[in-house]
């Protein structure tokens, strides 16, 4: 757990301490809710649209036809079920 991480899951713990201590505490529901928006912001993060999720996606990995994935799961199934016979 870095600080930042740290830092926001103890802002939650608080407002959460407050919700509970005072139900009726209009200030207390907001702050737990920007409390949780904020963390869970952090902790998953979103891209900035679809061309950046695809431009991620590409870095990762180029493409390959879907006939060469094919081919490779069948060697993979079959290598798998000659091991277990």
């Amino acid at each position: 757990m870095d600080d930042q991480e740290a830092l926001l899951a103890r802002r939650v713990a608080q407002a959460a301490s407050a919700h509970m201590r005072v139900h009726a505490d209009v200030l207390a529901d907001a702050r737990l809710v920007e409390a949780v928006e904020q963390y869970d912001a952090y902790m998953a993060p979103t891209l900035g649209g679809e061309d950046e999720l695809l431009d991620a996606v590409a870095d990762d990995a180029m493409p390959t036809p879907i006939g060469e994935s094919v081919i490779g799961l069948k060697t993979a199934l079959r290598a798998a079920a000659r091991k277990t016979l």
